[in-house]
C-alpha cells in the first residue's frame, strides 16, 4: 500500500521532530501493511517557508537510515500546501513540490474552518499546468461540512479529494466521522491518508476497511490504485458520484412537512 499523506520527515514541521521518531512512524506504517509513502510535510508561504530543497534533502537522509536500519519503507518527496492566490506560480517556478515529483498530483490544504473566495481559481491555475490538485482531508472542514454539493462539484470538475483514515475511527469527532462516511458512501473521496504526524497516533487500518469493506472497489482505489497512479504519474479513472447525500435529506425534508401537513389536518378535524 501506498500512503500519500504524512509527515514523517524530522524537524520541518508540526510531524516527527527527530530521525528517531521518523523511524517510529516508519516502523508504525510498515506494521500497517505500507510499503511506500510520500512525505508531505507543511509548506506556508511566508518567513518559514520550507523549500523544495530541504524536502528533497531531507527524503534522501531518511531513505540512507531506514535502508541501514533494514526497515522496509520507501520514501518519495512531496508536501502539503497551504492554498494561497499564487500557488500556481510558485509551482511554476519550482518553488513548490508535486507529489512524487510527477508533476501530475499536488495535495493542498484549506482551512479548517472556511473555504477561501480564491480556491476554484487556485485550481483552475493548475489544472492549466497538467496538475490535478487533491483535497486533503476536506471531511474536517466546517463549511465543506456545511454545503453538502461543493465536494461533488469540485470532483466533477477534476478535483480529487483523500480523507484521513483517522476520521473513520473518531479521531477528530462525531461530526467529522460521519461526514466522511458519508463522502466514502457517495463516492467522492479517492485516497485514504494517514496523516501521521507522531507515532504514538493509533491508527487500525484493519477495522476501517472492514467497516468501509461494503465499497470494495472504491475502497481498493483509495488505498492501492489511486496512490499507484500517483507515482507513476498517471490519470485516474474516472469515478461516479452517487446522489444518497442529497437524497437522504430530501426525505428527512419530505417527512418533515408530511408530519406538520398530517398535525395541521389531525388539528382541523
Amino acid at each position: 500500500m501506498i500512503d500519500i499523506h504524512c509527515h514523517i520527515l524530522p524537524g520541518l514541521d508540526d510531524g516527527a521532530k527527530t530521525i528517531n521518531e521518523s523511524l517510529e512512524i516508519a516502523g508504525k506504517l510498515v506494521e500497517i501493511g505500507y510499503t511506500t509513502v510520500i512525505a508531505t510535510p507543511h509548506v506556508l508561504e511566508g518567513r518559514e517557508f520550507v523549500t523544495a530543497g530541504q524536502i528533497r534533502k531531507s527524503v534522501i537522509h531518511l531513505n540512507e537510515v531506514l535502508e541501514e536500519q533494514s526497515i522496509p519503507l520507501k520514501v518519495l518527496p512531496g508536501a502539503e500546501i497551504f492554498i494561497f492566490p499564487d500557488l500556481a506560480e510558485w509551482f511554476s517556478k519550482g518553488r513548490l513540490l508535486s507529489l512524487a515529483e510527477t508533476n501530475k498530483y499536488i495535495l493542498i490544504e484549506l482551512p479548517m474552518l472556511s473555504v477561501p473566495h480564491y480556491t476554484e481559481q487556485v485550481f483552475f491555475n493548475l489544472q492549466v499546468l497538467g496538475l490535478t490538485p487533491i483535497v486533503a482531508h476536506p471531511e474536517r472542514n466546517r463549511e465543506i461540512q456545511n454545503t453538502s454539493n461543493l465536494l461533488a462539484e469540485w470532483s466533477k470538475k477534476g478535483v480529487r479529494v483523500q480523507a484521513n483514515i483517522g476520521s473513520f475511527q473518531g479521531k477528530y469527532g462525531l461530526k467529522v466521522k460521519k461526514f466522511a462516511e458519508e463522502l466514502f458512501a457517495n463516492g467522492i473521496i479517492d485516497f485514504l491518508g494517514s496523516d501521521f504526524h507522531e507515532s504514538h497516533t493509533g491508527l487500525n487500518l484493519r477495522s476501517t476497511t472492514q467497516y468501509l469493506g461494503e465499497f470494495g472497489a472504491r475502497l481498493t482505489a483509495a488505498i492501492t490504485e489511486n496512490p499507484t497512479s500517483i507515482l507513476e504519474g498517471q490519470s485516474l479513472m474516472p469515478k461516479q458520484i452517487y446522489n444518497r447525500y442529497h437524497l437522504n435529506k430530501e426525505r428527512k425534508l419530505k417527512n418533515i412537512v408530511r408530519g406538520l401537513w398530517n398535525r395541521g389536518v389531525s388539528e382541523q378535524c
